[in-house]
């Protein structure tokens, strides 16, 4: 691209700082906890997050009138296949999404939330958005949202939905990981819009959600390793109409708490699973010199009907060592048909 474009651009329209910081460490939390195995085998290769994600920012913001030209291209299909929700989609294809059409409304712009799912430990919910919306700095339709942010225990509430134009307005789709060990029967979920495109405001929804079956596979499985003094024992499996959890508790020393537990997930051919969540936090103890933290990783697509048994390779990521290059421990077999 012609370097002289670039300044023009640059003196035209100053870079939005205050957006792209925002976009940067959403992006960074996403990234670290949804991530695609690699293929066993495979040569391994180092990718620098953060410089990635500038780039791309930066691009979007350049080239937005790319972005316009593609953000008017009519809707196809359901807005779980626009956002590649597989649980969603599947859910849907077996008419097992709640609708609620539920309608909020703050400076001049309402949000309606359509359907919601609750799958096992996964929670879906479905959005559209009527009213006079301005794109933002980066020349795109996007929303900041809270969820549970009545709960002080939980880290992370605070989150960017992109937003798709069609002919109706604007739709958009959330995914979040149930964050409580249990699923409970029914639940209601405290979320709030706090800004859509440019405009600020309140857009609060008390949601109502009712868990699908599911079933419960107790594990005894313990994987440690004595040189780094840690331990992972896997307590159980929430097998979802579609979607797989494994639950866990992980053992540290308190100078290592912020180590980093990720588990890839494998069919009974070998394929990796894909689209997969680690690093949800159920729960944090300290006793003593020691931490317990209390996980879930998670396989975001159905998987019960399609192998006999899943493969589980976890690895920790230590504290103060290369992120890349995480400690291997033995895998685990979980049979699916028992």
């Amino acid at each position: 691209m012609d370097k002289k474009f670039f300044q023009i651009k640059h003196s035209e329209d100053p870079i939005p700082e205050k957006e792209i910081r925002q976009a940067i460490q959403i992006g960074i939390r996403r990234a670290a906890a949804l991530r695609q195995p690699k293929q066993r085998g495979s040569i391994r290769k180092k990718v620098i997050l953060s410089s990635f994600l500038v780039a791309a920012l930066i691009l979007t913001f350049i080239i937005s009138p790319v972005s316009e030209a593609l953000s008017t291209v009519p809707l196809i299909g359901s807005v779980y296949s626009y956002f590649h929700d597989l649980t969603g989609k599947k859910l849907e294809e077996k008419e097992m999404t709640a609708s609620l059409n539920e309608t909020v409304s703050s400076q001049g712009i309402d949000v309606t939330v359509t359907e919601a799912y609750f799958d096992g430990g996964a929670l879906g919910i479905s959005f559209k958005i009527t009213g006079e919306v301005e794109k933002d700095a980066l020349g795109t339709y996007s929303s900041i949202y809270e969820i549970f942010h009545t709960d002080q225990n939980i880290s992370e509430t605070i989150e960017m939905a992109s937003l798709k134009e069609t002919e109706e307005g604007l739709m958009g789709h959330i995914t979040q990981p149930y964050p409580y060990n249990d699923p409970a029967e029914t639940i209601t979920v405290p979320l709030n819009f706090t800004r859509i495109g440019t405009t600020e405001g309140n857009w609060a929804f008390q949601l109502p959600f009712q868990q699908l079956p599911y079933q419960t596979i107790s594990l005894k499985e313990t994987r440690s390793d004595e040189e780094n003094d840690l331990r992972i024992d896997f307590l159980s499996v929430y097998l979802g109409q579609a979607t797989v959890s494994v639950n866990y508790t992980a053992d540290f020393t308190a100078d290592h708490q912020r180590n980093q537990v990720r588990l890839e997930f494998y069919n009974d051919q070998g394929e990796a699973l894909f689209p997969t969540t680690n690093g949800i936090r159920l729960d944090k103890k300290t006793e003593g010199n020691r931490v317990l933290i209390q996980g879930r990783g998670m396989i975001l697509q159905p998987v019960v009907e399609e192998t006999e048994y899943i493969d589980v390779f976890p690895k920790i990521a230590i504290e103060g060592e290369d992120p890349n290059e995480p400690l291997e421990l033995e895998p685990l077999r979980i049979n699916l048909s028992d």
